[in-house]
């Protein structure tokens, strides 16, 4: 997947030293080049660094979740009350993966959105990166090099070079202890295509042990926005917002393990170096996953702060091996802080000597918010299927199935299906017993035909109905999938 290749090898290759690596020749090799180029200094820092990526937001698939039309007079759901005269939508990002492959393509609709929800958390991280590896490189082009360990914080303001619309405010890096690197950027950007000024906080904070195979480190950063919709006060105009992410990376023996957690903050943080604290972001304290954004610090009317994440958090973390990518990657997001359930997203691939197959399944879970409990875990699982999240009738009552796609990476590294077992009517359970009627806008074509919708004739027993918990206690548990280590 393109998501784990461009944030996994770019950590891979951000070490404080002067000298880069050696040519990578898998496939995450364009954009370790870049990192690389930007360490030796050997290709122009304006061609790599783009501030506006850093505006990038997450977006879905077309294949997932289209917002469907229906004839809510002949939904199976429908209790009394007055027919409704037109036809009526479910909302978009709410029915899963609904159709097999993205557009007219051959990509498996799992893998694409996956790639499709991870664009602007590596967008954002790769850009910090890039603007980290600016630092390295050119510290270890100074008089001095890198600062010695306990020595005063390096200044680097000055020899920051030039980039369209940036203007640097802080650049420093010191060595706090052996092999263990800080760094702080702070800058603004003013798009040229919005007129707009944006503030920037990147801090990173990188421990090697041995350089290249054994490191670890926490980059934090906070971008200010506008941002139009969604939960923020204000938000039938654009309204301030601050885009507030971590980035928590350990390599060891092989094995590199990532975090990514993301969210938009409501209103837009002010003094430089607390940009995400000015809007009540908050740190996990403890564990694996000390420093990581805390998904707690949400927005809520009532307490009138105007503080904390209004829209579109996400939790992504992956564990992989550094040398054939196999491994497993799990993606949670909620659209705003009163949805009460994480649209979870769960992949493991394995390398095989020619290719690689996966597995990805898709379904609902708790609050991306809730930490686990002795042995009954948090976030990042899945307990089922909402098949009717929000047509008449509708219920938050976990049904024990789930979705999911078997697939396989073609030469040309397209994940394709391979099995999809996705099928299911958007109704309390999961299948159409009317099984004689259109009702529904099956194929997304914006209207409602018997030869093309209709009807939904799932029974449970078709080849591509929805899976099922079988012999086991829940669907979780059939499913079996353990999350990464810094989830």
């Amino acid at each position: 997947m393109s998501w784990w290749r461009t944030l996994g090898r770019s950590v891979q290759n951000l070490i404080p030293s002067a000298v880069a690596q050696s040519s990578p020749t898998s496939a995450f090799a364009a954009r370790v080049a870049r990192i690389d180029q930007l360490l030796s200094g050997s290709t122009p820092v304006i061609t790599l660094v783009r501030p506006q990526k850093f505006l990038e937001i997450d977006t879905d698939a077309t294949c997932y979740g289209p917002s469907l039309k229906y004839d809510a007079a002949l939904h199976p759901d429908r209790t009394g009350g007055s027919a409704p005269s037109s036809l009526l939508e479910l909302p978009p990002g709410d029915v899963g993966l609904w159709f097999a492959t993205e557009g007219s393509t051959s990509e498996a609709c799992a893998a694409a959105q996956f790639n499709a929800r991870m664009k602007g958390a590596t967008q954002r991280s790769s850009q910090a990166l890039r603007m980290l590896a600016v630092l390295v490189q050119k510290a270890a082009a100074s008089s001095g090099g890198l600062p010695g360990v306990g020595a005063p914080a390096l200044n680097l303001l000055a020899s920051m070079p030039s980039v369209s619309g940036l203007t640097w405010n802080a650049a420093t890096i010191q060595q706090t202890a052996a092999g263990k690197f800080d760094y702080v950027i702070q800058a603004t950007f003013v798009d040229s295509t919005t007129s707009l000024t944006h503030r920037i906080d990147l801090t990173m904070s990188h421990t090697t042990v041995t350089a290249a195979t054994d490191y670890s480190g926490l980059m934090k950063y906070a971008v200010t926005g506008k941002y139009t919709g969604g939960n923020c006060p204000g938000s039938g105009s654009a309204h301030d917002v601050t885009w507030v992410g971590t980035l928590a990376y350990n390599r060891s023996s092989g094995t590199l393990d990532l975090s990514h957690r993301s969210g938009m903050y409501c209103g837009a943080g002010s003094t430089p170096g607390q940009l995400a604290t000015d809007r009540g972001a908050t740190y996990d304290l403890s564990g694996p996953t000390q420093g990581q954004l805390n998904p707690a610090s949400k927005y809520i009317v009532s307490d009138g702060t105007g503080k904390g994440w209004g829209n579109n958090f996400s939790r992504f973390a992956a564990t992989i091996s550094a040398t054939t990518e196999a491994g497993k990657a799990v993606y949670v997001w909620q659209a705003g802080p009163g949805d009460n359930h994480g649209r979870t997203l769960q992949l493991t691939t394995t390398a095989l000597s020619a290719s690689k197959v996966g597995v990805a399944h898709f379904g609902f879970g708790p609050d991306i918010a809730t930490a686990d409990a002795g042995a009954v875990k948090g976030s990042g699982v899945i307990k089922g299927m909402f098949c009717n999240w929000a047509g008449p009738g509708n219920s938050r009552t976990y049904s024990q199935l789930a979705q999911e796609q078997t697939m396989s990476q073609s030469v040309t590294g397209t994940w394709a299906p391979s099995a999809s077992k996705i099928l299911y009517a958007p109704t309390k359970s999961c299948t159409d017993p009317t099984n004689t009627v259109a009702w529904l806008d099956r194929n997304d074509d914006g209207t409602i035909a018997m030869a093309t919708d209709g009807p939904v004739a799932v029974t449970g027993s078709e080849s591509d109905f929805l899976i099922g918990k079988g012999g086991s206690v829940d669907i979780e548990t059939a499913i079996g999938f353990t999350r990464p280590t810094l989830y």
